[in-house]
């Protein structure tokens, strides 16, 4: 889906499934995707879940990994290395 950020905040409760991608730079902007990783558990780097279902703060946690692929790629406007996540959350 795609969006403004209101759209974002009103559906992000009733999605089951976030497919994401992360750019790991910051670039100015003026509207972002709603805070989700408060709420995402941790995982080893087996992907293994590290807690179940609360974390040590005694938050609930709402999204897992299900899938991920991190690569690298060129930032088009200087030629740059940007490394990049394609990101699957599930909430359980």
């Amino acid at each position: 889906m795609l969006g403004g950020e209101s759209i974002y905040t009103n559906l992000l409760p009733k999605a089951d499934l976030l497919r994401m991608t992360e750019i790991h730079k910051d670039y100015a902007g003026e509207v972002f995707f709603p805070e989700y990783r408060d709420s995402v558990v941790a995982q080893d780097n087996d992907g293994v879940d590290t807690n179940e279902g609360e974390k040590s703060d005694g938050s609930e946690v709402l999204w897992y990994v299900e899938s991920r692929e991190d690569l690298e790629t060129l930032d088009k406007r200087n030629g740059n290395a940007v490394k990049i996540s394609f990101i699957d959350y599930v909430r359980r």
